[in-house]
């Protein structure tokens, strides 16, 4: 009796280290697979809509733009990558839609400039009073001029540019589309398009021998290697977008067709702008 009880108590503390070494392997290999897999997957839902909206108030507001795993998914999937978000922080003025104004994470960033001042057009032109009279048709004109509208964006807020394939894809959705020259690093192609029927003709503007008010919808695509990741979109009635690339996002300028022969100078200022203004505390 004696020989079978302490058979069985050795028994019994030979399961206990048994059970207890198997906890710790299995708490090892938790472990191990939690910093295999990294943290989990966070989700950072953002409002799509664009509401635009302006204010004149320097209070400094941060907006964080990040880059998501399934941007096709919008609007259902917000997960997001594990790299920090790129983040900026510009007095509330400089915003001109609800979302950047209100600051935290955004689809997309937007900002207004007096393209002269390089100030935020909120200040430089401020929103106009009940009562005041109207503005003449020049004033009018010099503040559509001077208005420099930016927007960065994240890839969930679809640019309409795929880098390096933008002939390709123009060339998928409208035919024929010619090329009519080259100006200013880009090569230019020109197609038709619903919007560019005109009542009557548009006083030419001419760089490199194109006329950007009487050849339809123009398109740039960079044809040296220093213009690589830039396209130049130009509307027959309206104005230009010009796109590139500042840590990995699209930047969107709408520009005017006079400033064509200076949109480099145009985007090394904006990344000035950008730099000076980005919060690397994070990153």
């Amino acid at each position: 009796m004696l020989r079978e009880l302490t058979e069985s108590l050795k028994l019994q503390a030979r399961h206990r280290r048994m059970t207890a070494k198997a906890s710790q392997i299995g708490a090892l290999c938790l472990a191990l697979w939690v910093s295999a897999c990294g943290p989990e997957e966070k989700s950072v839902p953002v409002d799509l809509r664009i509401g635009y909206n302006a204010t004149a108030t320097l209070e400094s507001v941060e907006v964080r733009i990040y880059e998501y795993i399934h941007p096709q998914s919008r609007p259902s999937d917000f997960r997001v990558t594990s790299e920090p978000p790129i983040s900026f922080i510009f007095p509330a003025a400089y915003y001109v839609n609800t979302q950047s104004i209100a600051g935290g994470p955004v689809a997309r960033m937007d900002l207004a400039f007096d393209r002269k001042s390089w100030k935020p057009y909120a200040i430089a032109f401020p929103g106009r009073h009940r009562g005041e009279p109207p503005l003449s048709d020049s004033e009018d004109r010099e503040r559509r001029l001077r208005f420099l509208h930016v927007s960065v964006h994240s890839n969930i807020s679809p640019s309409g540019w795929v880098p390096g394939k933008s002939l390709e894809t123009i060339q998928r959705f409208h035919q024929p589309v010619d090329e009519i020259g080259s100006f200013n690093g880009f090569k230019f192609y020109s197609y038709e398009s619903p919007s560019d029927q005109a009542g009557q003709a548009l006083a030419p503007i001419e760089f490199g021998g194109i006329d950007f008010n009487g050849n339809n919808t123009i398109v740039g695509i960079p044809e040296v290697a220093d213009f690589e990741n830039r396209f130049l979109h130009c509307f027959k009635l309206g104005r230009c977008k010009y796109f590139f690339l500042y840590d990995g996002r699209h930047v969107e300028v709408t520009i005017n067709k006079s400033d064509l022969p200076i949109v480099t100078d145009l985007e090394a200022q904006l990344r000035k702008i950008l730099d000076s203004h980005i919060d690397d505390s994070g990153r």
